[in-house]
Order: structure tokens, then sequence, then C-alpha cells
């Protein structure tokens, strides 16, 4: 599947020149091979963004190598296995004291440090990207131990802890936004190229057409609901609080994912006492028709939602994460409100009155959603994975360091 959407992607036009120039042809890139270990996971934010520049990269250079390093959550496992890459889990120590004190986190961290030295031993890469994340730092920091060129690749307007680290002596840092160049205290290794998406997450046949196969109405104003890859209890718990207690008039209908099997019936419940009819699903792995689908998206704001919702133009409602000690998903956020692409409500403020007049009120409102649609889409870099696969090329081979 990664290596078909890598060929459309290889023949999809790119929408910008890459940075300083360097937007080369395919051929350039097959003259080597090259191997390249991605590093991290944790959660899909992390992960998928380096499956979409691993796919780029081998439409790009079919003769190079690619590996996942990643965690021991089941998620990152489940993720890696519906792609043609190889992977290994390795031991992912965190920044935080352990059961056995400061003792135990130092060992935690040596037998991290040996895995990857392990692991980088048999591969031998010529780059490792760190994905963020702590499943990334011990690959990364053994990589330079080892003189390996290193990348990252930060989702993020506001890095994490894990990138900041790294980035003190990563060769380049790839980041989605201008604003994010100001984090990082070597300016002059970041690029912005954007937050790789996935290169199928158009949907062809249109709004109607993708209404119609999830059993909705055509014609019908859509409200897209989502929390992420996991779900959001907070968000599922404010929208069934709203319909049940709500009084717009506003003719609509619906498409949430809940997250968990668990919160679907609630929810339908909640979609149905209010007259409204729904599409409740646990998961999908159908996300460009969903988006198709919607007129207005209320979501949270992770790295790769905000990327997707630029790069097809989709307006949205977002509603960050509020239990983040960095609060980093108000900080991404903010770079779509600043440009009219999106507004921001906070969870705590997400009332009946809110959700009436914040999402409701603005579904109903043609031109409003026509403005920010328009906003979002001059944000959107679709060609981000290409664009990060091909620096990764140019630094694989050495070409791209300072």
């Amino acid at each position: 599947m990664i290596r078909e959407h890598a060929a459309a992607l290889e023949q999809a036009p790119s929408s910008s020149a890459s940075w300083r120039n360097r937007d080369r042809s395919s051929e350039r890139f097959g003259e080597a091979p090259r191997r390249v270990l991605f590093a991290g996971g944790g959660s899909g934010g992390h992960l998928r963004p380096g499956l979409d520049v691993a796919g780029a990269l081998v439409a790009l250079a079919p003769r190079s190598e690619v590996r996942f390093a990643v965690t021991r959550k089941p998620l990152d496992a489940e993720i890696v296995r519906t792609t043609p890459f190889s992977f290994e889990v390795l031991a992912a120590p965190r920044f935080r004291r352990t059961p056995s004190g400061v003792a135990g986190a130092v060992m935690d961290f040596g037998r991290g440090i040996h895995a990857s030295l392990r692991l980088l031993g048999t591969f031998r890469p010529d780059l490792v990207v760190a994905l963020g994340g702590h499943g990334c730092v011990a690959p990364a920091l053994a990589a330079r131990m080892r003189g390996v060129t290193v990348a990252l690749l930060e989702q993020n307007r506001t890095p994490g802890r894990a990138n900041r680290l790294l980035a003190q002596g990563a060769d380049a840092v790839f980041v989605p936004f201008e604003e994010s160049c100001a984090e990082f205290i070597h300016p002059d290794r970041v690029e912005v190229l954007g937050n790789p998406v996935r290169v199928d997450l158009v949907f062809e046949g249109g709004a109607c057409e993708a209404r119609e196969r999830l059993g909705l109405r055509p014609d019908l104003r859509t409200l897209l609901v989502v929390g992420g890859s996991q779900g959001s209890v907070g968000i599922n718990a404010r929208v069934a609080a709203a319909l049940r207690a709500g009084s717009s008039c506003v003719d609509f209908q619906a498409i949430h994912l809940a997250g968990s099997a668990e919160a679907v019936p609630p929810l339908e419940k909640a979609y149905a006492a209010r007259g409204v009819a729904a599409r409740v699903l646990s998961f999908s792995t159908e996300m460009p028709v969903l988006y198709a689908a919607a007129d207005l998206v209320l979501s949270r704001a992770g790295g790769t939602t905000i990327a997707e919702l630029a790069a097809i133009g989709k307006p949205a409602v977002l509603v960050p994460f509020p239990h983040h000690a960095d609060r980093h998903q108000e900080r991404n956020a903010e770079v779509l409100t600043t440009r009219g692409a999106a507004r921001i409500v906070h969870e705590g403020d997400l009332t009946p009155e809110v959700f009436d007049s914040s999402v409701l009120g603005l579904l109903a409102d043609d031109a409003a959603i026509a403005a920010m649609a328009k906003a979002s889409r001059a944000l959107g870099r679709p060609d981000a994975a290409r664009r990060v696969a091909r620096r990764i090329l140019d630094l694989a081979s050495h070409e791209g360091r300072s």
C-alpha cells in the first residue's frame, strides 16, 4: 500500500520548489542505494508522518532500504505491519524517575542506547530520522555516537522535549510552520517543509458520493467530529451533552469517530434524541471519504490533523487537548486561527450553547465556511512528504550536510 501511495506521490506535481531549490528528478536519487532508519512512535501522530515520508523516499530512490525502530506500544507494530517496511521494537526509556529511582532510570536509558547501537551495527544506516517522542531519543543519540547523520521530523508548532534535546546535535530539523523556527537554538539548521500527509488524502468522488457511501443524505450539511487516532473522551462527552440540551434549529447530519466501540452506543442515542442522522464509528480506515463528506470538522489539534485539514482545505473548529504541559495543540491551532482557517473552542467552553452557536452556527454560514476553506488551502503543503524525502536523500548522500 505504501509503495502504491509513493508511486502516486512521485507523479503528483509539486506545489513549490523544495528547500534551497534542491528539487531534483527521481533518476538523480536512483543512482545509489541508501539506508534510512526512522525512529520513534508511541502514537500515530509521530509514526504516520514517517511512513508517509518513507513511501515518498522509496518512490524517489527505489533501491533504498528503509527500516523503522518503534516503541513497545502495540499501536506502533499494528501500524507498521500494514506497510511493506520492516521494523524493530526497541525499549524506549522516558525522561522521568522510575520505581527503582535515578539509578534505575539510568540503567533503562543505557539499555536503550545499547539496543540502538546494536541495530545501527546490523542495519548500518546512512541517516537516522527521529520522529519525535521518547522512542526516538536513544536511536538518535546512538547515531550521533556512531557519526551517523541525524535529521528530526517535528510535527507540531511547538517541539516536544525529545526534539528540543536532539536538535542540539542534529544535522537538520524539518518543521511544519515558519513559527516553529524560533523554537530551536540552531535556527540555521531548521527547514520549513510542512508536515507530511498521506498521498491519498483527497477522495476523488466528491462530497455527495462520499456521503452516499456513508449512508447519509448527499444534500445535507455535514459535521465531522473526530478526536484524533484514538478518539477523545472529552469531546465525546461534551458533544453528547450538547446534543441532549441544545436548541439550535440548524438542519444537519453528522459523522462521529468515537475512538472505541464502547463509546458508540451512547453517542448514537444522543444524536437520535436530537433527531440528527449520524454515522458513529469507533474508528475508520477511510479518512479521505470522511473528510470529503464533511462541510466542517470539529476536532483536536494534533500536528497530523492540522496538516491534513490544510492539505485538503477543510474548515474546522479546533478543541485543543487541554492536558499537555506544553499546550502544543493550542499552539498548533493558533497557526490556523490567526490565518482565518479555523476557530478555537477550548474544551471547558464547549457547552451546549457554544456548540449551537459556534459549531452549528458556523456550519450554517456558507460564506464563512467558504472563506475558511480558502484560507486553509493557502496553508496546505500536500507535497510535504516528497519535499522531506528529497532532503533526507540529500543528507544521506552527504550533500546536504553543513
